[in-house]
């Protein structure tokens, strides 16, 4: 595969509180939110985050800096944890991915 660039796309975090976003991230760090959304798709917590859990998620920007914060009540460590990578070429990327077993 060609040396591709590629750059962070944002980060994600996992809290219990939503109060949280407003109270530290909004007024402490001066992120400032781009969008709130459930996440419901059951294809999508069964494939990528293996669980039936519906959660609430928000996305913040500060500068060059993305947050996607997942809201957890119960406090699962790991359950919503990646990194968002972006590419030139994505579909070139998903498919090598793949090829070589990995998921969509």
């Amino acid at each position: 595969m060609p040396t591709v660039r590629s750059s962070l796309n944002y980060y994600r975090l996992t809290i219990i509180e939503p109060a949280e976003i407003g109270r530290f991230y909004e007024a402490v760090l001066h992120f400032h939110r781009l969008k709130q959304f459930t996440l419901d798709s059951e294809e999508v917590l069964h494939s990528i985050f293996a669980t039936d859990r519906q959660t609430e998620v928000y996305m913040l920007v500060y500068q060059d800096l993305k947050l996607e914060i997942f809201i957890d009540s119960e406090g699962e460590k790991g359950r919503f944890t990646h990194l968002c990578m972006e590419y030139d070429n994505p579909n070139e990327v998903s498919d090598h991915a793949h090829q070589l077993g990995y998921r969509r």
